[in-house]
């Protein structure tokens, strides 16, 4: 995955991202997702490049990955730290948060009012209407086991869906090959097993070694690793008209153009874990906001 959190960064990208006018901020402190904890990858070169100090929190579960960004950086001289104390958020001048509505409202809280850039609870969904996208789709699927608010959680269709379905379930067992699924926590294992038992009985299922898709008539509740739902619509207005603007990042599509609400992302099938270094994350600059505070 290191690679794809790279693959944004390229030189002309960050001359563009760190050409914002600001003066930059002294320090910036990061909570690094669990889900895809190289996301702080990105907004630590970014953060650096315009001079400020970068503390990661990271997850107490997987503190790996903040571990070697630290080694990493102070092996080539930059001030970049992590630790796994949650009251590390309160020092820097401005705290960046990706992870639930609770975790962004609970740090905001304790900050007493000093700039905090949250993004709490999102997710994301694809409607593909041609049965090719779905290689493409597979991909956005296996990239950070499906973890991401990026990853579609639920694909709409206007075709059959048991035959997008099977080429889904194909091209998920190609993706599986050439990236297998990580380790499930204990609570994944039993909310997929519950998942998979329910698409048996209410549904229909394919499912393989590390992934599984099943066809609903309703849409599920949460996103589980590797597993992508596929649900029959007669149109993407009719599937907009469900949806809730506020908790959704992006959209995959393989029609162009396709209407989207304002903040959110539309990005073709394949780039939707994909997203491009100079871009509104969940409708806002955030190149703009790490550039620092407004004079």
């Amino acid at each position: 995955m290191w690679a794809e959190a790279l693959a944004a960064c390229s030189p002309e990208a960050l001359d563009t991202a760190v050409g914002a006018p600001g003066p930059g901020w002294g320090s910036v402190g990061m909570a690094c997702p669990r889900t895809v904890p190289t996301a702080a990858l990105e907004w630590s070169v970014v953060a650096l490049l315009r001079g400020s100090r970068v503390l990661l929190k990271t997850p107490a579960e997987d503190p790996a990955v903040g571990t070697f960004l630290a080694t990493t950086a102070q092996d080539a001289g930059l001030p970049l730290s992590c630790t796994a104390a949650r009251e590390a958020l309160l020092t820097p001048d401005l705290a960046v948060v990706m992870g639930s509505d609770d975790t962004v409202a609970a740090v905001s809280r304790a900050r007493g009012g000093r700039p905090v850039l949250g993004f709490g609870h999102r997710s994301s969904v694809a409607w593909i209407t041609d049965l090719g996208s779905a290689e493409a789709l597979a991909q956005d699927a296996a990239r950070f086991d499906g973890r991401g608010c990026m990853s579609p959680t639920v694909v709409y269709t206007p075709l059959d869906p048991d035959l997008l379905a099977a080429a889904l379930a194909s091209a998920m067992a190609r993706a599986q090959t050439e990236l297998p699924r990580g380790l499930l926590t204990p609570i994944e294992g039993a909310r997929l097993r519950l998942r998979l038992a329910r698409a048996r009985i209410a549904g229909s299922l394919r499912e393989g070694d590390g992934w599984a898709v099943t066809v609903d008539a309703h849409p599920p509740d949460e996103a589980l690793p590797r597993v992508v739902s596929v649900v029959q619509r007669d149109s993407w207005q009719t599937v907009l008209s469900t949806l809730d603007p506020a908790h959704l990042s992006t959209v995959g599509s393989d029609v162009p153009g396709l209407a989207v609400p304002p903040a959110t992302r539309l990005a073709a099938p394949g780039e939707m874990q994909r997203p491009p270094l100079v871009r509104l994350h969940d409708g806002v600059d955030w190149l703009q906001i790490l550039a620092g505070p407004p004079g």
